[in-house]
């Protein structure tokens, strides 16, 4: 799996106008900067998801839909997790990446489960679908205006405080 790298000029002086907040509103911030980011992504990845045929299974959502952003905190770090949810959006890895056509009952041989190794019945596999990445090209095309999202909110903050 290939990182992703992001550098911020400034660094330092971020820390130190951050260093000015409590801990109450820094937090708060950034939940905020990291949601600005995160929406920026969604909505990109949202215009990009690829629209399935609407006269199949037509009462579900369709995947662009069910596209959304959750915070979630850990120690030291908040992140902006984005994608599509479940239920409605389970099957949005299979479209992102692509997958094998296994016909249908097929997929797993009698009586195991997959976590005990079991394989495709008989190894049978009728194709494999092309990958439709959304998600990825949403992030990569948009880093500049997360990161001016992220800048506005840190300023507006700053000038809040009275700090400039």
């Amino acid at each position: 799996m290939a990182g992703v790298a992001i550098e911020l000029t400034g660094y330092d002086e971020l820390m130190r106008q951050l260093d000015r907040i409590d801990d109450t509103l820094s937090r708060r911030l950034t939940r905020d900067m990291v949601k600005a980011a995160g929406e920026i992504v969604a909505a990109r990845a949202r215009t990009l998801c690829p629209v399935g045929d609407p006269s199949h299974e037509p009462e579900k959502k369709p995947l662009r839909e069910t596209i959304a952003v959750e915070i979630r905190e850990y120690r030291g770090r908040t992140l902006a997790v984005v994608g599509p949810q479940y239920p409605a959006g389970a099957h949005g890895h299979l479209v992102e990446f692509g997958h094998d056509i296994v016909p249908r009952g097929q997929s797993r041989s009698v009586g195991k489960g997959r976590l005990s190794g079991a394989k495709k019945k008989g190894g049978v596999t009728t194709g494999r679908t092309q990958p439709k990445p959304f998600l990825r090209p949403a992030f990569d095309s948009t880093r500049g205006q997360q990161m001016a999202a992220m800048e506005r909110i840190l300023n507006q903050a700053i000038r809040d405080l009275g700090g400039g």
